[in-house]
């Protein structure tokens, strides 16, 4: 159902957007999986330093597809 669920978000993003989404693994896409989706968020790795949740430097963000989903880093609980 979660996977239902960004994938139509997604889908619907991508009809206003200029460009399509660019996932890992393949070509760059308009009618993404949720699967497909998803497995663009496997490598990130959030640490704690000094009691605080950060993103090392060496981490690529997919900002652009969060920004499709309507979302920010801030859903890992970063700033």
């Amino acid at each position: 159902m979660v996977y239902s669920l960004i994938e139509r978000s997604a889908r619907l993003a991508l009809m206003d957007a200029d460009e399509p989404m660019e996932l890992s693994g393949g070509p760059t896409r308009t009618r993404p999986t949720g699967q497909r989706v998803f497995q663009r968020f496997e490598n990130m790795l959030v640490s704690r330093v000094d009691g605080k949740r950060v993103l090392p430097e060496n981490v690529e963000v997919p900002k652009r597809v969060l920004e499709l989903l309507d979302l920010s880093v801030e859903v890992y609980g970063v700033e």
